[in-house]
């Protein structure tokens, strides 16, 4: 089953006082890129969470995001720069005498004082949240998986159809293709027999004529590779893995093929039905660039 690269999943867990909430977000890229973001204090835990998605990620941008919902107990704690707070008085007290100021200093005013008082985060023990984090972000990942599989599916049926589109359109190509050369053959016959006036006909000359002309616009060769192409393209449609890179290849090959065709396409309706697979093309590469 085919995946779409971009999705969302949440999930959560609870434990020892704890609950902790992970986020993943997906949208396309043409590799995996990962980036992590985490509580202060809770950094160590980036090599583990970036190993899990590796496993079930294989294409795309990814944004994990750990929330910790409960907070851990003393991970924070509030800090009296006494030192600094005994310069604050000390200077304030001076410049109350200078300027004959009745004093009114107390701790309220102090500690309101820049850097007193800080906030310092404690080292965090990962170790008994680390299970936790662990379901959370394997909940996640199980309903991403969910949501970019539905999206792959309708993409896939998108796909599908417009393959089936162009395999369809191959035939009449090919008969405007024949037809355009028997136009040309008869073309090129009135041509030689003005060319000789009432004299026989050159046979030699024309087959000649004829044999090359045919030989440039012949496409049987590409209609052969595009439909091997596009029956490859339905294989990948089915497989149960990542398939975005080898779809990117194949219509590589198949746009190439097309671009020979519109070369030989002399006529102009032949002309207008490769253009119009072209489109076709274009719309299955921009969905394509969907899939993982």
């Amino acid at each position: 089953m085919i995946a779409s690269m971009t999705g969302y999943g949440r999930g959560e867990a609870r434990g020892r006082g704890v609950a902790v909430a992970v986020e993943i977000r997906t949208v396309n890229h043409r590799h995996l890129e990962t980036s992590i973001r985490l509580p202060v204090g809770l950094w160590e835990l980036e090599p583990f969470i970036k190993r899990e998605v590796q496993r079930a990620i294989s294409r795309g941008r990814v944004e994990v995001f750990l929330h910790v919902l409960s907070p851990l107990a003393g991970d924070r704690e509030p800090l009296v720069d006494t030192a600094l707070a005994g310069k604050y008085l000390k200077a304030l007290r001076a410049a109350g005498k200078r300027l004959k100021l009745a004093s009114a200093l107390d701790l309220s005013l102090l500690v309101r004082l820049p850097d007193v008082v800080r906030v310092e985060e404690r080292p965090v023990e990962t170790a008994p949240i680390r299970p936790l984090v662990k379901q959370a972000l394997l909940k996640a990942l199980r309903r991403l998986a969910q949501m970019r599989l539905t999206e792959g599916r309708r993409l896939g049926q998108d796909i599908r159809r417009r393959v089936n589109y162009i395999q369809h359109r191959l035939t009449p190509v090919e008969l405007a293709a024949r037809e355009s050369w028997r136009r040309q053959e008869q073309q090129m016959r009135l041509k030689v027999a003005d060319w000789l006036g009432a004299k026989e006909a050159d046979n030699r000359r024309l087959v000649q004529e004829l044999i090359s002309k045919q030989l440039r616009s012949d496409v049987t060769e590409e209609v052969v590779r595009l439909r091997s192409h596009l029956e490859q393209f339905h294989q990948l449609l089915s497989a149960g893995e990542p398939v975005g890179r080898q779809m990117d290849f194949l219509l590589q090959e198949i746009g190439r093929e097309l671009n020979t065709l519109g070369a030989k396409s002399v006529d102009a309706k032949l002309a207008h039905q490769v253009v119009g697979l072209k489109e076709e093309m274009e719309k299955i590469r921009e969905q394509v660039q969907n899939l993982e």
